[in-house]
């Protein structure tokens, strides 16, 4: 920002006037800041709890082939299928220990119900707002289909290709907190709860081990300036 220039022949402009305008205006911005971040309008968007340090996992990726996917939408479990292949060829076909391959699946938008408890599936009837059904009922699945203890043959997944499986072979999972509003809205609009109750009952319905990041757009760039390659999974 240029700087602003005072003529001393115009006494309130002068002597120490300034400096105290500007403290003055510093203080009232510091002020207005506090009241924002105070704000439980604001804080409702973020959970703090929920919401994991780069440093706690991004440090951690330190192999030498390294992708995160981008996943919108389940697909009825694309993105899983593609991160088993994904271990499998580096291992199988270039002899690259799981050590030096890191997977990292961004789930936001229409892919949540992946990471998300049998329970929730129940109470929010997740297989019919997001078109999965159950092989073993032929209807949409009121569990979710996409865990070790729902893998069947004839299912969605294989056994090797669920959440947890994965996880095992180092996998990292993440969902949006901005998805989370969004799903919020949704199953509100749908009838199936009040908004607060709705929010909590996602937040605390996290398969362990998922991290939640604030933004998935900004996470993806994040990864990319970290040097993981990027594929969008659709």
């Amino acid at each position: 920002m240029p700087s602003e220039s005072y003529s001393s022949s115009d006494p309130s402009l002068s002597g120490t006037t300034p400096r105290r305008s500007f403290l003055a205006s510093a203080m009232a911005s510091t002020a207005g800041l506090a009241a924002l971040v105070s704000t439980p309008s604001i804080l409702h968007a973020i959970d703090p709890s929920r919401v994991t340090a780069d440093d706690d996992w991004m440090a951690a990726l330190t192999g030498k082939h390294r992708v995160v996917f981008d996943v919108a939408a389940h697909l009825n479990g694309k993105a899983l299928a593609q991160s088993r292949n994904y271990l499998n060829a580096w291992e199988h076909d270039f002899h690259v220990p799981e050590r030096d391959v890191n997977v990292v699946l961004g789930f936001h938008g229409e892919a949540i119900p992946i990471v998300l408890r049998d329970s929730l599936w129940s109470t929010y009837q997740l297989g019919a707002q997001y078109a999965v059904r159950d092989a073993a009922t032929s209807g949409p699945a009121v569990r979710n289909v996409f865990q070790d203890a729902n893998a069947r043959s004839g299912g969605l997944v294989s056994e090797e290709q669920t959440v947890e499986a994965l996880q095992k072979r180092g996998v990292r999972f993440l969902i949006c907190m901005n998805t989370i509003a969004g799903v919020t809205q949704k199953l509100a609009a749908a009838g199936l709860g009040a908004p607060e109750t709705i929010r909590a009952a996602l937040l605390g319905g996290l398969l362990p081990g998922v991290i939640t990041v604030p933004a998935m757009v900004v996470t993806l760039t994040q990864l990319q300036e970290r040097g993981l390659a990027y594929t969008k999974v659709g």
